[in-house]
C-alpha cells in the first residue's frame, strides 16, 4: 500500500476513532454523575444518622434524671437529692421523646397532660392520686440510692 492510501485511511478512520473515545468520556462523566449523586444522598443520610444519634444520647442522658412511678415521670431537682413534686407524661416522653409537665391546667382537680390531654390509659389523676405517686418515687428512688 502506498503512504497516500495508508494516510487516506488513517483519515477516514481518526472519526470513527474521535467518536468512540468521545462516547467513552461521555460514558465517564455520565457514570461520574451518578456517583456524585449517589455521594451526597450518602452524605444527607450519614447527617440524618448523626442528628438522630445526638437525639438519643440527649434523650438517654435525660432519662437519667427520671423516675418512673405508675404512668408518669417524676424528675431530679437540679441538686440531684430528691424529685421534683411536678410529674410529667409517660406518653408523650415514650414516644415522642419530650418532656411535657402534667398539671391541673383546668382548674378540675385532675392532672392531665396539656400535650396529649391524657395520661396512662386516658384518665386524668387526681391531685390526691399524683401526690401518692410522687411518693411512691420518692420511695423508689431512696431504695437506689440515687437520691443520697
Amino acid at each position: 500500500m502506498s503512504i497516500l492510501g495508508s494516510l487516506v485511511k488513517k483519515t477516514v478512520d481518526l472519526p470513527k476513532e474521535y467518536l468512540e473515545v468521545h462516547r467513552l468520556a461521555l460514558d465517564a462523566m455520565t457514570e461520574s454523575q451518578e456517583l456524585l449523586e449517589k455521594l451526597g444522598k450518602m452524605r444527607d443520610e450519614r447527617d440524618a444518622l448523626k442528628d438522630e444519634v445526638k437525639a438519643l444520647r440527649e434523650k438517654a442522658e435525660r432519662q437519667k434524671e427520671l423516675v418512673r412511678a405508675e404512668g408518669v415521670y417524676f424528675r431530679l431537682t437540679p441538686d440531684k437529692r430528691g424529685l421534683e413534686e411536678a410529674p410529667y407524661c409517660q406518653v408523650c416522653w415514650e414516644n415522642d421523646g419530650k418532656l411535657y409537665p402534667v398539671g391541673d391546667y383546668y382548674d378540675s382537680g385532675y392532672y392531665q397532660c396539656p400535650e396529649c390531654r391524657r395520661l396512662k390509659r386516658g384518665i386524668a389523676y387526681e391531685t390526691a392520686t399524683v401526690r401518692r405517686m410522687w411518693q411512691g418515687a420518692v420511695s423508689r428512688l431512696q431504695a437506689t440510692g440515687a437520691g443520697q
